[in-house]
């Protein structure tokens, strides 16, 4: 009865003696955190915030409240190519041309500003998702296809600025 109030767990082990279990010590040396409020500033300054798993080999499928500098850049990047697509559309239907997606030609019938609105505001929300999924794999696959998606895109617009006319047939 004794041993099991003195160990944390029966299958934890010292690394001196493999049989032997870790007594219930309180290791910790630092003052509780939690004995005054967290200040307004801290948290937005991101200060005491995990930017990695709290374990060792956490590295994946683990959610952090602060994000690299890598990942910012990632996501700001595929924004701006975003809303790089949404102008050149504008001016290539001032041009002549005619919208592809029908989805987002439902919103450029509602007007310009609605249609401006629904591509910032849909594809900003959902870089944030993935910017908070990011350690896991899927979210990173997603936001390196969205920027490679992007950028031929954004391509594609230089294309037919320079070179087509939006009233002769197709260039592609």
């Amino acid at each position: 009865m004794a041993e099991s109030t003195t160990s944390i767990a029966a299958d934890s082990t010292s690394p001196d003696s493999p049989g032997e279990t870790w007594p219930a010590v309180n290791r910790r040396v630092a003052v509780d955190r939690r004995a005054r409020p967290t200040r307004f500033w801290d948290s937005l300054l991101g200060r005491r915030r995990r930017a990695s798993g709290r374990r060792e080999g956490e590295s994946g499928d683990v959610y952090v409240d602060r994000f690299g500098r890598r990942d910012v850049m990632l996501v700001l990047g595929i924004f701006a190519l975003n809303i790089f697509d949404a102008f050149c559309t504008l001016v290539w239907l001032q041009r002549g041309g005619s919208e592809g997606n029908p989805l987002m030609d439902l919103a450029i019938q509602a007007g310009d500003s609605v249609f401006l609105f629904q591509k910032c505001f849909v594809a900003g929300l959902w870089l944030l998702v993935l910017l908070v999924h990011k350690n896991f794999r899927i979210a990173r696959i997603g936001l390196w296809v969205l920027l490679a998606v992007y950028g031929v895109l954004a391509g594609y617009h230089a294309f037919l600025t320079l070179f087509a006319d939006p009233t002769g047939p197709n260039p592609l």
